[in-house]
This record gives structure tokens, sequence and C-alpha cells, in this order.
């Protein structure tokens, strides 16, 4: 990252986490001691971030322990570092897993996949809240014909005719209605990919 940041002449302002998963917050110590980025997170993932090396190493992986203080986020924030991003506190595969919107795209974390939902099977997790999410994200295509574009996390992203798009970015359409329930967790298994990500 600090690679890249260097080579585009990029100058970061903050670091904005839409939750703490260990493969998440893998790299906020070296931007934070590089960068002097202040770092953003709901309070309801600290547990999580202050638990993120740890639970990194029951993977068998390691990462730097992220510091603090945190910039905590709330529902409704707006942040704006030029971009005039508004908070959507969207729970459900973290306790305080949030999105970040703007009119026209989200950055929506791990509550979406490509084809595929947030896993809901891990400690803190909360299905129905995770479905509550979903329906939120639902209704706001259906009230604006269509969208948003999102970054979910974890995998490459097609529109929906399957072309690529830019930057990782997903089509997200109103659709029929969901289901009242979301289907079984499956157990825990193990990691998967070189970060040990969550992903399905």
């Amino acid at each position: 990252i600090l690679t890249e940041v260097r080579r585009v002449g990029l100058k970061p302002e903050a670091i904005l986490l839409t939750h703490a998963h260990f493969d998440h917050v893998g790299a906020v110590a070296p931007l934070v001691e590089a960068l002097q980025l202040p770092v953003y997170l709901h309070p309801a993932d600290l547990p999580l971030y202050r638990s993120a090396a740890l639970s990194a190493a029951r993977w068998g992986l390691s990462i730097p322990q992220p510091p603090e203080p945190i910039e905590p986020l709330a529902e409704g924030q707006t942040l704006d570092f030029g971009l005039g991003l508004e908070v959507l506190f969207l729970p459900g595969h973290a306790p305080g897993h949030v999105g970040f919107y703007r009119p026209g795209y989200l950055v929506s974390g791990d509550v979406l996949f490509r084809g595929s939902i947030g896993r809901y099977d891990l400690p803190g997790s909360d299905p129905q809240a995770l479905f509550a999410s979903l329906q939120r994200i639902y209704q706001a295509a259906a009230r604006n014909g269509g969208l948003p574009w999102a970054w979910p996390h974890h995998h490459p992203c097609r529109g929906a005719g399957g072309q690529p798009l830019p930057g990782g970015l997903s089509r997200v359409s109103a659709g029929p209605a969901r289901p009242a329930t979301l289907p079984a967790a499956r157990p825990p298994g193990p990691p998967r990919g070189p970060t040990g990500g969550f992903a399905r």
C-alpha cells in the first residue's frame, strides 16, 4: 500500500475501516506509523480490533496489533475527505460493520461478496442483523433505480451482465423480495486464501 501511495503521489488523510476482522486491519499499524493517519472504526467493533493480532495467530498468521485510539464512526455521520461519504451502519457480519455511501456508490465491506453475502457464522456475527443490513441495501437500490455500484471485499466483481467492472465494482439491483430467513450457517471452516480471509 505504501509503495502504491508513493508511486501515485497520494496524500492519504485517514484509514476508514468497514469492520475489524484481522484480515481487514493487518496493514493499519504500519500505515499509521508511516503516515500518521487517524483510524476510523465503529465502536461496536473495538473488541475485534483489540484482539486482531490474537485472532490472526489462531489461524497461523501474524499481523502487528493495530494502534489506538480510534475515531468513532456512527450511523449517518458525514466524512468529507473530498469524497462526501455517509456512514451506514450495516451490522451482521461483524457487530460494528459499516458501509461508506455516496450517491451512486457504496463501499460495502463484507456485507456483500460477488454472488454471495458475508459470513454470519463467526464469533460476534448475527444472521438476522446481516439480513436486515442486506434488506437496507436492496431497499436503497429500489428507491434509486438500481443503485448503488458497490465495492465488496475479497472477490473480483463483475456487473449484472458478467462484464468486468473497474476497481472491483459490482452492480446492485433492486431484485425481487428476499426470503424472511437466512439459510442455516455452515460451521466455520479453515481460512481461505493467503490472508485467511473470511470470504465464502
